[in-house]
């Protein structure tokens, strides 16, 4: 009875009687036993070879032994471990095959700035020419592709083509026909109510000078010029205006008015996304009149290098609140929002210092708070 680490082996408790005779069964199929121990007259633990397994168990069984497996060898337990992780091994090489060859095919086509010129013109083009989708990315030459392009379409005086992910992007430019061109010049109008204090004329006709009071909308230059003999041309109408404005936006507060807020409920929605391909969808339905909606993204096998990602959408539902705010506690929030509303719609370049100026009206519990902007400006 010897140990040989070389051989998978399998360990068995075995009970009976008629210990000699299964000894004697045991020589005459030259079955090799490995670790023998006997606890008791009538119990013992055995080890013998793998391929000889069969052949033990059916002796046992003849003599009607209570047999029971205890153990297998290191080797015998690798080889198990190796045969139920195959399938996952295969499967993970089989989506970085997957990947690898998804990533270099072109699977779409994109065209920008067709105008006269039809999409389907192109793309009867690049079939013919052997451009068409489906292969890989190193079959496609890019610039042989731009020249039959401007050869095959006349409309076309200039093409350029990039692959960016799985789309051929095609950029193209079309000729411009002179013969209907149709020069539509309009005219400069004054974006503000303002005082003109100078006007620098580039091209056109002025309408105004200066201290001239304008309102917004009104026509400062004309696209034209006019010749001594009457006669117009038509030009771009360019200027630079130098004025004083005073511009406002008013605000109406309710002390007593309606909030959406948080009820409490929340909706809950996952999808899973590979490559950015969306492989569905799960979670509640929404049925939320109104809602809020935030979005949490993450990776969860990017420890395997598997770019999955997940995507957990929360829906919270809003339900009218009637709420009461003192008009004393927000004043100052609505005069900074005004102020700011009213820098960022400025048009130009401001000259001088800005001036802000606000009023509050109360009208049958309602606050009317108006705030006023003044400073010159180039535009």
């Amino acid at each position: 009875m010897q140990e040989d680490n070389l051989k998978q082996k399998v360990y068995y408790e075995v009970s009976g009687l008629n210990f000699k005779k299964f000894l004697e069964n045991i020589k005459k199929n030259n079955i090799q036993v490995y670790n023998f121990k006997r606890s008791d007259y009538n119990l013992f633990t055995i080890g013998v070879n793998k391929q000889d397994e069969k052949t033990f168990i059916d002796i046992c069984t003849k003599m009607n032994y209570k047999i029971s497996l205890q153990d297998q060898s290191l080797i015998l337990k690798t080889s198990k471990k190796i045969k139920q992780n195959l399938a996952i091994f295969l499967s993970i090489v089989f989506v970085f095959i997957a990947i690898a060859i998804s990533c270099n095919m072109v699977y779409r086509v994109e065209i920008y700035g067709l105008d006269n010129v039809t999409k389907e013109e192109v793309v009867k083009v690049l079939n013919d020419n052997g451009y068409n989708v489906g292969k890989t990315k190193s079959s496609y030459n890019l610039d042989k592709l731009e020249i039959i392009l401007k050869e095959n379409i006349n409309k076309i005086s200039f093409a350029s083509s990039i692959i960016k992910g799985n789309t051929l992007l095609i950029n193209i430019n079309e000729k411009i026909d002179n013969d209907n061109l149709i020069y539509d010049y309009k005219p400069l109008i004054s974006p503000y109510d303002c005082i003109i204090k100078n006007i620098n004329l580039k091209s056109g006709t002025s309408n105004v000078k200066n201290g001239d009071i304008v309102k917004k909308g009104d026509t400062i230059v004309f696209p034209y010029i006019t010749y001594k003999d009457g006669t117009q041309l038509k030009v771009e109408a360019e200027a630079e205006i130098q004025a004083y404005i005073e511009i406002s936006n008013t605000t109406v507060y309710y002390e007593n008015h309606t909030e959406l807020v948080r009820s409490g409920e929340k909706l809950q929605q996952t999808q899973f996304s590979l490559l950015g391909l969306n492989l569905g969808a799960r979670g509640d339905k929404v049925l939320f009149s109104n809602y809020q909606i935030e979005t949490k993204e993450n990776y969860p096998y990017k420890n395997f290098f598997l770019p999955f990602k997940k995507t957990i959408t929360y829906y919270y539902e809003l339900v009218e609140k009637q709420v009461y705010i003192p008009f004393d506690k927000v004043v100052q929030n609505i005069i900074e929002k005004n102020q700011n509303l009213l820098y960022n719609n400025l048009q130009g370049n401001v000259t001088d210092k800005i001036e802000y100026e606000t009023t509050t009206n109360l009208v049958e519990n309602v606050y009317y708070v108006t705030t006023y902007l003044k400073t010159n400006i180039i535009f």
